[in-house]
C-alpha cells in the first residue's frame, strides 16, 4: 500500500494520495515508512539470519520517521522532514503542516518500529511486541471507525494533521501481521492454544471486536436520523451489548459443554480401551508363559526384552529374570548366528537346530521385527523374535522310521538276491539248452521266446527294485550319518566325462543330443568322485526322462571361489508351485494321479544331500514348457601342503598287484564254506560256486560254521552278518584270532553295510546282497590265488598327517599295515616282518641306499614298490627298474 501511495506522489495521482478528494492524504514520509515497515515485517518471516541488520536498520528508520514528527509536534519545530522528497500545498485537507503525517500516525509508527526492532532480538519480549501491535491496531481501528461513522475526532486532533483512512487501514493489517509472526508465543500462545480456553477465545475474538462497532453505527444511525435522543441512543447500545454478548456467552458455554462431553466419552472410552489393552496384555502374558515352545524377543542391540517360562526350561536357566541381558552370553551361537542373519535380511525366515538342555534337540525360527516405512518416518528395525521348539521326541519319530525302512529295506535284499541270482542261473541255462532243442516244433520255439522275454522282464525289474532299495538306503545312511566318504582332489571335467559316458546310451536311444561344455583349465575340488558322478548321471537321467526332444547341455565353469554345474534341458519344464518341492523325498513334479511316475522321488533328495555335505548348494531354475536348469556349486580346493593321494587309484594299484602275482593255473579243487541261514541262498551260492568248479559246504548258522572248520579246514568262507545264535562278525572274530584259521580268506556276503566293522575284525571283502556275481567270483579268485589272507603294506612317509591318512584308508580295505618315517626306520621293519608290499614317498626313492639293501635280502626279492609322486601322482616298480 505504501508503494502505491508512494506512486501517486510521483506522479501527482490524487486518487492514490487521498482515495476521495474530502479525505485527508497519505504523507509521502508515511508511505516510505510503511514500505520500510513491510521489508522488515518480509525479512522477520524468512527468518534469514544475513538480514537481521537490514531489518534492524528499516525498523530504526520506521522508528526515527515517527519519533521525529512526534518532536516536531511537541515542540513546534520544523526539522524540514516533511517536504523533503515531495511538495504538498499549503491548504490541503486535514493537514496541520504540509506533508507531515498525523500525530497518531507518528506515535503508531514509534510502537511498530520498536515492536520490529524487539523482534530482531535472539530473545524476543513476545508480550511487549504483541502488546505495541494490539495498541497500534487499536489507534488505526478507532481511526478506521472514524471514517465509518464520520467522526472527525477518531481519526484526528484538534487542528492537527489527520490519519487517512489507507494509512488506518495499512496499520491494521501490519499489526494483524506482527501479531500473528509467532502465533505460539506470549499473548497469542493463549489464542491459538487447541485446550478449552483457545477455542473459547477465537470463538470470541471476533465477535468482540466486530459486533460492537456494527451496533453503535446502527444506534448512531437512528439517532442522526432523529428516531430518539442520545439518552435513548446510549440506553439501546448499553441493552443490545447485553443481549449479544449474553448470546455469546450462551453460545460459547454451549459449545463448551459439546467439547467437554466429547473429552469425557473420549476420557472414557480411552479408559475403556486401557482395560481393554491391559487384558490383552494380560491374555497375551498368559498364552505366551504357557507357550510349549520357546520364546525369545531381542532388540537391535541383541538385549532381551521377552521371554517365557519355556525358553528358560528348555535351556536349564535359573528362572530369574532374563531382560537386558545379552542373548550371546545365555544361548547358543546358533541362536545369535539366526539373529544376526534377520538383521541384514528383511522379512525372510531363518532357521537351525540347536542343542537344549538334557541332550535334547531344538528348532528355532527367527525373523525380524520392523516398523513399516510410511510418509513421515523410514523403516526401522525394532528387533527380532525367535520361536524354539521342542523336536526331540519328532527326531526320534523319524529316526525311527529311518531305522524301519532301512531295516524293511536291509530284509528285501535277501529274497531279492534269490530273485536275480536263480533268474540269472535259468538265464545260463537256456542260452545252453535253446541251441539244442529242435526248433521245428513252432510252439516249443514260441515257449521258449516267451520263457525268456519273461526272465528277462523279472531281472530287469528286479534290478528296477534293487535300485530302489539301494536309494532308499543312501537315503537312510545319510540322515543317520553313516555314509562312507572317499574325498580325495578331483577334476569336475572327469566327473562330467564318466556321467556322460554312462548315459550316452539312454541318450541315444531317445534321439536327444547331448553337449559337454567345460571351460579350459578348471581347478580342483576335493570330494568324493563316486558320489559326484552319481548326482551328474541323477541330473542327467532326470533331463532324458523329461525331454522328448531337443538336447540337453552340461556346463562347468569357474566363479570365484566355487565351480558352478549345470544340466541343462529343453523338456516340459517344473512349475512355479512345483519347484520348491523338487528336492523333497518321494515328492514328484506333475499329477500323479494322472501321470505315471518316472522314478522313486528320491534322487534329487540324494543328490541335495550329496552336494551340501561338499559345502556346496544345489538349485532349479525353470519355466513350464521351456524347459529345465538344475544348478549345483563345489568349493574350489585352496588348502595348501594337504595330502593330495587319489586314494581310489592307490587301493587299487595294490589289488591290480595282487593280480600280477596271480599263478597262471589257478587249482578249482578249492573248498568254500557257505555260511548263511537263508536255504535259498546257500542254494544260490551252491550252484554258482559248482559251475565254477569249486567244492561247495553249507553251514546255516554261525555255530555250524565254526563246527565244521574245526573237522575240515576250508580254502575260503562267505559269511552272512544276521543269523541266529551268533553273528557273522562274531563268527569272523572267532576265526582270525584263532592261530589255525587266520589265513583262512573270509568274504562278508549280508544285507547290512557295516565294511568299518568287519574289516576291523580283519575280514578280506565285504558285499551287499543282491550278489553281484562277476565281482563275487573275481574276489573269490583273488583271494584263493595269494594262498592266504594276509596282506601286509609297509608305508614309508616323513609326513606324520600323510602317514595317518595312508594307514587308515589301507585298513579300513582290509590290509595290514607296518608304518615307518624314515629309510633307516623303513629297512628295520621290512627286514623284520617281510612286507608283501611298500608304500614309499618319492622323496625316499632317490635313497639309493634303501633300494640297494632291500633288494638282496632272502624273502624280498619280488618286493612291489608303490611310489607317490609329488603327493599327487602314484607310480609303481619294481626293485629291477630302479636304476642307482
Amino acid at each position: 500500500m505504501g508503494g502505491i501511495v508512494l506512486l501517486g506522489w510521483l506522479f501527482n495521482l490524487p486518487a492514490l494520495k487521498s482515495i476521495l478528494p474530502i479525505w485527508v492524504t497519505m504523507k509521502a514520509n508515511t508511505a516510505i515508512a510503511f514500505i520500510l515497515a513491510g521489508c522488515s515485517l518480509w525479512n522477520l518471516h524468512r527468518s534469514p539470519r544475513s538480514t537481521v541488520t537490514i531489518t534492524r536498520i528499516f525498523a530504526g528508520l520506521v522508528l526515527t520517521i515517527g519519533g521525529l514528527t512526534l518532536i516536531q509536534y511537541n515542540f513546534g519545530i520544523n526539522l524540514g522532514i516533511d517536504q523533503l522528497l515531495f511538495q504538498e500545498p499549503r491548504n490541503a485537507v486535514g493537514t496541520f503542516a504540509p506533508g507531515r503525517m498525523a500525530a497518531n500516525t507518528a506515535f503508531n509508527f514509534v510502537l511498530v518500529g520498536t515492536a520490529l526492532l524487539l523482534l530482531t532480538r535472539s530473545r524476543p519480549f513476545y508480550v511487549v511486541v504483541q502488546l505495541l501491535s494490539l495498541t497500534s491496531f487499536f489507534i488505526a481501528l478507532l481511526g478506521f471507525l472514524g471514517y465509518l461513522y464520520n467522526i472527525q475526532e477518531f481519526y484526528g486532533f484538534g487542528s492537527y494533521t489527520k490519519m487517512a483512512v489507507h494509512t488506518a487501514t495499512a496499520f491494521i493489517i501490519l499489526g494483524i501481521g506482527i501479531i500473528f509472526l509467532h502465533p505460539q508465543r506470549g499473548l497469542m500462545a493463549v489464542i491459538t492454544s487447541q485446550q478449552a480456553g483457545g477455542i473459547m477465545a477465537r470463538r470470541l475474538v471476533l465477535a468482540v471486536i466486530g459486533i460492537p462497532p456494527i451496533l453503535s453505527g446502527l444506534i448512531l444511525l437512528g439517532y442522526r436520523a432523529k428516531l430518539y435522543n442520545s439518552e435513548v441512543g446510549l440506553s439501546l447500545s448499553a441493552i443490545f451489548s447485553i443481549i449479544v454478548f449474553v448470546v455469546l456467552i450462551w453460545m460459547n458455554a454451549r459449545a463448551l459443554e459439546r467439547i467437554d462431553s466429547r473429552r469425557q466419552q473420549a476420557e472414557e472410552q480411552s479408559q475403556i480401551d486401557a482395560i481393554a489393552a491391559a487384558r490383552a496384555a494380560t491374555h497375551l502374558t498368559v498364552v505366551v508363559d504357557h507357550l510349549a515352545d520357546g520364546l525369545l524377543v531381542t532388540d537391535p542391540a541383541g538385549q532381551i526384552t521377552r521371554f517365557n517360562p519355556a525358553l528358560v526350561k528348555m535351556f536349564g536357566l535359573q528362572n530369574t529374570s532374563l531382560i537386558g541381558h545379552p542373548c550371546r552370553m545365555l544361548f547358543p551361537p546358533e541362536i545369535a548366528a539366526l539373529i544376526e542373519q534377520a538383521m541384514t535380511q528383511s522379512k525372510e525366515r531363518f532357521t537351525a537346530e540347536v542343542a537344549l538342555a538334557n541332550h535334547r534337540v531344538g528348532q528355532a525360527v527367527t525373523t525380524n521385527i520392523i516398523r513399516e516405512a510410511n510418509q513421515s518416518q523410514a523403516t526401522e528395525w525394532l528387533g527380532s523374535v525367535t520361536l524354539i521348539r521342542d523336536i526331540t521326541a519328532e527326531k526320534e519319530i523319524d529316526q525311527m522310521k529311518t531305522e524301519f525302512i532301512s531295516t524293511v529295506s536291509h530284509e528285501l535284499r535277501t529274497p531279492l538276491t534269490s530273485v536275480l541270482g536263480f533268474a540269472a542261473i535259468i538265464q545260463e541255462k537256456l542260452e545252453i539248452i535253446t541251441p539244442v532243442i529242435p526248433t521245428d516244433d513252432r510252439k516249443t520255439q514260441r515257449y521258449l521266446n516267451q520263457i525268456e522275454k519273461n526272465i528277462n522282464i523279472i531281472v530287469s525289474e528286479a534290478e528296477r527294485l534293487t535300485s530302489l532299495i539301494n536309494d532308499v538306503l543312501d537315503v537312510a545312511k545319510m540322515e543317520a550319518g553313516k555314509v562312507e566318504w572317499h574325498m580325495q582332489l578331483l577334476s569336475m571335467a572327469a566327473v562330467v566325462e564318466r556321467a556322460i559316458a554312462s548315459t550316452s546310451a539312454l541318450v541315444e536311444s531317445k534321439g536327444l543330443l547331448l553337449h559337454s561344455v567345460v571351460a579350459p583349465d578348471l581347478p580342483k575340488v576335493f570330494g568324493d568322485s563316486d558320489r559326484l558322478i552319481q548326482v551328474m548321471i541323477n541330473l542327467i537321467s532326470n533331463a532324458i526322462k523329461f525331454t522328448e526332444h531337443g538336447s540337453i547341455t552340461c556346463e562347468v565353469t569357474s566363479q570365484r571361489e566355487h565351480l558352478l554345474v549345470q544340466v541343462i534341458d529343453t523338456g516340459i519344464g517344473i512349475h512355479p508351485k512345483d519347484q520348491p518341492q523338487v528336492f523333497d523325498k518321494f515328492k514328484q513334479v506333475g499329477d500323479t494321479l494322472t501321470d505315471k511316475p518316472k522314478g522313486t522321488g528320491l534322487g534329487l533328495p540324494i543328490c541335495k544331500q550329496i552336494i551340501e555335505h561338499h559345502g556346496g548348494s544345489i538349485w532349479v531354475e525353470s519355466e513350464t514348457g521351456k524347459g529345465s536348469r538344475f544348478c549345483f556349486t563345489l568349493p574350489i580346493y585352496t588348502a595348501p601342503n594337504q595330502l593330495r593321494t587319489n586314494m581310489d587309484a592307490l587301493v587299487k594299484q595294490l589289488k591290480a598287484h595282487v593280480v600280477t602275482t596271480t599263478p597262471d593255473l589257478i587249482p578249482r579243487t578249492k573248498t568254500i564254506l557257505v555260511v548263511d541261514d537263508d536255504q535259498n541262498i546257500r542254494e544260490l551260492l551252491r550252484q554258482e560256486l559248482e559251475a565254477e568248479g569249486y567244492d561247495v559246504q553249507e553251514a546255516s548258522n554261525g555255530m555250524d560254521a565254526l563246527a565244521q572248520v574245526k573237522t575240515t579246514k576250508p580254502d575260503l568262507i562267505i559269511l552272512d552278518v544276521m543269523m541266529p545264535q551268533i553273528n557273522g562278525f562274531d563268527v569272523a572274530a572267532v576265526l582270525k584270532n584263532n592261530p589255525h584259521t587266520t589265513d583262512i580268506p573270509i568274504i562278508v556276503l549280508s544285507i547290512i553295510e557295516n565294511k568299518g566293522q568287519g574289516y576291523r575284525i580283519g575280514i578280506d571283502r565285504y558285499l551287499t546282497k543282491p550278489i553281484n556275481r562277476e565281482e563275487l567270483m573275481q574276489d573269490i579268485g583273488l583271494l584263493l590265488s595269494q594262498g592266504s589272507s594276509s596282506k601286509k603294506v609297509l608305508v614309508v612317509d616323513n609326513n606324520v598327517s600323510t602317514l595317518r591318512i595312508l594307514s587308515e584308508v589301507l585298513q579300513s580295505q582290509g590290509f595290514n599295515v607296518v608304518e615307518a618315517s624314515d629309510s633307516q626306520e623303513c629297512i628295520e621293519k621290512a627286514l623284520s616282518t617281510k612286507p608283501d608290499m611298500i608304500i614309499v614317498d618319492s622323496v625316499f626313492s632317490q635313497q639309493h641306499n634303501l633300494i640297494r639293501t632291500l633288494r638282496f635280502e632272502k624273502g624280498l626279492e619280488n618286493l612291489f614298490f608303490i611310489f607317490l609322486a609329488d603327493q599327487e601322482h602314484l607310480t609303481s616298480r619294481s626293485p629291477d627298474s630302479i636304476e642307482e
